[in-house]
């Protein structure tokens, strides 16, 4: 153009409207949240402490509303009477990103980057890294036996008996899936008790009374069908006052979650010995996971 002024006048008349026609438009950016670990908790209120509303699984995306500091708002899906929850989710186990309402989605903001990386420790890790957990088990029940056999005289000679088994065990298991883990397990275990008479020549008699124990050690295997079923399989040695048995074990049972880190394991076990007491029980714990 051959006039300066004119141009000028031109350039700032663009300069307004193209923003405002860009809002017109109803292409405003709207922030959503997508999750990147296995399993994250969102809340009732922005902090730690607030009760866990929903648990979503890795790759659900939700639209945020607002970010509180650490926090984003997000809409929960719809539930069967159409009520949509609203909840909080810590935003190191997602992913923010803002796209508009149509077009392709827009690259996380420079700010959204910083509040990330300043982010405090995740409200859930992933479960990946929760490789280790420890059990403290105990448990009572029966024990299979024929006491005479076992104590090698004859059965008329018995004058007490009960056949009541308990058991306490420490269990630690290394998860190299999370349906499957190998781990531990050291365990004491009371079979029955006995009382007997054994007529000894001269008329004397010979009395013994005692409660036969063992200590356990084996190895284990742990498999997961699904968030709270399991089986366990315990191959081992059952060590005894005078002697040592082979012992192999089987066990299912259920898991009861606490909280993110503390469990409730219960299950019915049963170990068979070959040519010893054979216990089964059932036992119920606390598991902590790391």
């Amino acid at each position: 153009m051959k006039h300066p002024a004119l141009r000028a006048c031109l350039s700032a008349v663009l300069l307004l409207v193209v923003p405002l026609a860009a809002a017109a438009s109803g292409k405003t950016p709207k922030l959503k949240v997508e999750v990147i670990v296995a399993t994250a908790n969102v809340r009732s209120a922005p902090a730690m402490t607030g009760a866990i509303i929903a648990r979503l699984s890795k790759g659900t995306v939700l639209e945020a509303e607002k970010a509180e500091g650490p926090w984003f708002k997000v809409k929960l899906p719809s539930d069967k009477a159409g009520v949509a929850k609203v909840g909080f989710i810590h935003q190191s186990v997602v992913k923010a990103t803002e796209e508009p309402d149509t077009g392709p989605a827009a690259p996380p903001t420079a700010a959204a980057k910083a509040a990330k990386a300043a982010a405090p420790p995740s409200d859930q890790r992933p479960a990946s890294k929760k490789k280790l957990e420890f059990s403290l088990l105990g448990g009572a029940g029966f024990t299979i036996v024929d006491i005479a056999k076992d104590l090698d005289i004859d059965e008329i000679y018995l004058q007490d008996w009960d056949k009541l088994h308990w058991r306490v065990a420490g269990q630690a298991i290394y998860r190299l899936k999370p349906n499957l883990g190998v781990g531990l397990e050291v365990g004491f275990q009371s079979l029955y008790y006995y009382y007997y008479i054994y007529p000894m020549t001269e008329g004397q008699n010979a009395y013994r009374e005692n409660t036969v124990t063992a200590i356990t050690v084996g190895g284990l295997l742990d498999y997961r069908f699904g968030r709270y079923l399991f089986a366990q399989a315990v191959v081992g040695v059952a060590i005894y006052e005078e002697s040592s048995l082979f012992s192999v074990g089987g066990a299912v049972g259920g898991e009861f979650p606490i909280n993110d880190l503390l469990s409730v394991p219960v299950m019915a076990r049963f170990d068979f010995v070959p040519g010893g007491p054979s216990p089964m029980a059932l036992v119920a714990g606390l598991k902590v996971k790391i």
